[in-house]
């Protein structure tokens, strides 16, 4: 096993000089720990004001928070600065640069991110040792003040999402034409291929980062940044604080007593089929997804597909429960164009056959899951330049808190 200390060594010397002069002084802590302790045998007197141990203890989680601060602030202004340059940029704009730019953006959110947890860790290492030499409690006034700390309390991710536009912007001046505007709206109907990566937590930023260069962050219910916004908006603009970069999803899923679904799904069944109701947020809002999901194996000669309706929140009681029929409400769909015939005619024929699979199987509300721990990352091409819409979709779902590794999946639309 590595010790600590080693570790920490290890992850400064990857930091740039200037970072490295803000760390905690962990070797001069750790000497201070045994030097109190030697003092407190001589029957020195001390108090918290006048322990050593605690000034260099304060004036390191001081000297962290400064730091980061003006670190996260210095940040903004090089996003900002950088969208607005991006987004008044044309074809005649050295792109390369923006480009550049942009990755070392990602790249100094990449060592902020190193640096507050190796920071953090070597904050509670050095107090549980001085708590196990002094019999003392100081892991518990550490736990009470650091969420409160800007190192803690002030997040990355308003940095990600604006880099995400930053990056959109990029590309659009470089392909020479604006994405389309509004926003994103899931498809009914998806066939695709699914690559599935493991990636190590402490580099799951770095590939967030990477991904961010190709495809940008979609947060449902979110517009398309894009180019709309006016110069006198773009001049006022700021990085708020409050703004996410994961997107929460909650689902229920449809099984029996017996649980077939789950066990058909889990075994691979040929023709396997899952029926959960979706929405996305915490709280259920006014629109529910009801969903299937039916796996085919490769020598069916079919591919596995994923299909949604949506309903209102209200309805949903009365759908699962085979009261309500909705080719009226579909009909109107066609009538006012907002869906074209084929794709209504496929709803109506997912909704019945979602409805006879209830009543069939015996389906009830039976697993409520809730993407709390499980971060939930999504990308999807803006861009016309792509064509469609929904041609990659990456989801990246990881414990931001657990030593486990994060799954990856890329998506790709099959044509």
């Amino acid at each position: 096993m590595v010790a600590f200390g080693d570790a920490l060594n290890d992850a400064v010397r990857k930091m740039p000089p200037e970072m490295t002069a803000h760390c905690v002084e962990y070797q001069t802590l750790k000497e201070e720990v045994y030097c109190t302790s030697r003092e407190k045998k001589l029957g020195a007197p001390q108090s918290n004001l006048t322990n050593p141990f605690l000034q260099l203890l304060n004036h390191s989680i001081d000297q962290l928070n400064r730091y980061y601060s003006a670190e996260l602030q210095r940040t903004q202004t090089r996003l900002l600065s950088l969208h607005r340059t991006a987004a008044a940029a044309d074809g005649k704009t050295a792109i390369d640069s923006l480009k550049e730019e942009a990755r070392s953006i990602g790249d100094h959110l990449v060592l902020l991110e190193s640096f507050t947890k190796i920071n953090s860790i070597a904050l509670v290492k050095i107090c549980k040792k001085y708590d196990k030499n002094h019999h003392s409690n100081t892991m518990s006034w550490l736990t009470m003040r650091m969420p409160e700390e800007p190192i803690n309390a002030l997040k990355l991710d308003p940095y990600l999402l604006r880099l995400s536009d930053v990056w959109q912007a990029v590309r659009e001046a470089e392909a020479g034409a604006s994405a389309e505007g509004g926003v994103w709206t899931a498809p009914t109907s998806f066939e695709r291929s699914t690559t599935k990566y493991w990636v190590k937590t402490n580099e799951v930023l770095l590939v967030v980062t990477k991904i961010l260069e190709h495809v940008p962050c979609l947060i449902y219910g979110r517009k398309n940044p894009g180019k709309a916004r006016s110069k006198a908006q773009m001049l006022m603009d700021t990085i708020d604080q409050n703004t996410g970069f994961w997107s929460w999803i909650s689902s229920l899923y449809l099984d029996n007593q017996s649980l077939d679904c789950y066990h058909t799904r889990l075994r691979r069944d040929e023709g396997a089929q899952l029926l959960r109701l979706r929405w996305y947020g915490l709280a259920c809002g006014k629109e529910v997804f009801v969903e299937r999901k039916t796996h085919h194996e490769n020598w069916s000669g079919e591919k596995s597909t994923k299909e949604r309706l949506g309903l209102s929140t209200d309805q949903v009681p009365d759908f699962l429960g085979g009261n309500l029929k909705m080719d009226k409400q579909l009909d109107a769909l066609a009538i006012s164009g907002k869906e074209t015939p084929e794709v209504v005619d496929k709803l109506k024929t997912l909704s019945a056959e979602v409805q006879n699979s209830i009543n069939e199987l015996n389906l009830k509300p039976c697993v409520r899951s809730v993407l709390v721990l499980h971060s939930r990352c999504s990308y999807h091409t803006f861009l016309s330049l792509f064509r469609r819409m929904n041609d990659v979709f990456v989801a990246l779902n990881c414990q931001p808190h657990s030593s486990l590794a994060a799954h990856l999946y890329v998506h790709r639309a099959l044509c």
